[in-house]
Order: structure tokens, then sequence, then C-alpha cells
């Protein structure tokens, strides 16, 4: 069997699809943090950035072109991410315009046009957390700000140094904080490995003073808390 016949064989049935599949996602209360994901399929061999248009709208309905930076991820190559160059504003209604043939993947296939919308929540209906950190002493943590029960993440950062962490957009609610020592400066918790030896990472939940982890958020309030490691 020859290579050439090897390799058609091998190539998945996807691959003969002429249109490269871009999956374009963000969260109105995270894009100033996390900015814009961009996936592919497979990995891509062509970024035409001019065809890509990030557009601000004021309240006044005028339109002006924002600069942006395009990152590829440092885990998986498929996953790129965007992220505005300026802040965005509290009011303004944002536009991501990817036109067609933005992108061609290693397998010549070229995008179709995708439009994505964003705009900040509203800060007149939502509460916010300040958090004040010390104790760091020269250590890598992960603060996560989570719901009671703990299953969902609102918000991440990584520190390395005393700081002030903010936390924006929150409903009325139940919260606390869930701290990792990332000890192998990974960003995610390990588990540990029996066979190496390795113990899981330490993980510490936020108390306050009267030992309850929880703490509650009433509507249009902004808190402040301070956590030492």
């Amino acid at each position: 069997m020859t290579k050439e016949v090897r390799a058609l064989l091998n190539k998945p049935e996807a691959k003969a699809d002429t249109i490269l599949q871009v999956q374009i996602d963000s969260k109105n209360e995270l894009v100033e943090q996390e900015g814009i994901k961009l996936t592919f399929p497979y990995p891509i061999a062509k970024a035409n950035l001019d065809s890509i248009k990030f557009i601000a709208t004021n309240p006044k309905n005028q339109n002006d072109t924002i600069n942006f930076t395009f990152v590829q991820d440092s885990i998986d190559l498929k996953v790129y991410y965007m992220q505005a160059s300026q802040k965005y504003e509290v009011g303004y209604k944002y536009e991501v315009k990817i036109a067609d043939n933005a992108f061609h993947d290693i397998y010549g296939r070229k995008n179709d046009a995708k439009t994505l919308n964003i705009q900040l929540p509203n800060t007149d209906k939502t509460s916010s957390i300040t958090l004040n950190v010390s104790g760091i002493n020269n250590s890598r943590y992960i603060i996560e700000l989570v719901n009671e029960n703990k299953s969902q993440v609102f918000r991440k950062y990584i520190v390395t140094d005393n700081c002030i962490l903010y936390f924006p957009y929150l409903n009325a609610g139940n919260y606390t904080f869930r701290v990792t020592e990332d000890r192998n400066s990974n960003g995610l918790f390990d588990t540990g490995n029996l066979f190496k030896r390795l113990q899981p990472e330490k993980v510490i939940i936020f108390k306050l003073p009267n030992g309850n982890e929880l703490i509650e958020l009433p509507e249009q309030t902004d808190i402040e808390q301070d956590l030492t490691l």
C-alpha cells in the first residue's frame, strides 16, 4: 500500500467538507478578563486578521473600530483568544465580524462569515465583591469565586503577590472563595500522583471571622472582604 493510499484511508470524512466550522464564544460578564474564544476543529494554517472587524457602538449610536490581539492557547493549539486593546464600557454595544475566508485550516477549508454581539451587564442591577489578598509569600495561588455548593466558578484569578481582586456583575446570592495552591504553575487543581508520591495540591475555602464560609450578597451592593493566606 502506497503512502498516498494509506493517507486517504486514514483521512476523516469530516475533512472532505469544504467549510471550516469556527466556534466563537464569549460571556458578557467575563469578556473583560477572558476575551473572545475561537475554537477550530483542526489546526489553522492561515489567519487573515484584516478580515476581522471589532466595532464599538456608543449610546449615541456612533461607531468606532477597536484594535485587538489574537493569541493561540498555550495548551490547545486549536483554540485562539481575541482581546480588545481598549477598556470595555458599560452601555456600549460591541460586534465582532469575521468575513468569509478569514481562516484556512491545514486541509484547505475556509470559514463562512460569523458575527458575535457583546455588551457588558448593566451594573445598576448587579452587585460586586472586592477581595483584598495578603500573605502570598512568594507562592502561587488560584483564587476562584464559586457558588454555595461550589459547582460553578464565576471568575478566576491566578496570583503571585498581594493584590486586590475585583468580582463584578454578580446577582444576589451566596458565594464563597476557593483557593488552590498552584505548586506546579499549571493553573489547575492537581489531585496528586500515588506512584510519584505527589500529594494533592492544597485547597482552602474562604471563611468569614464568624467561621461561616458563605458571603451573603444582596442586590445592588458592593462589598469588600479580606483574605489572608
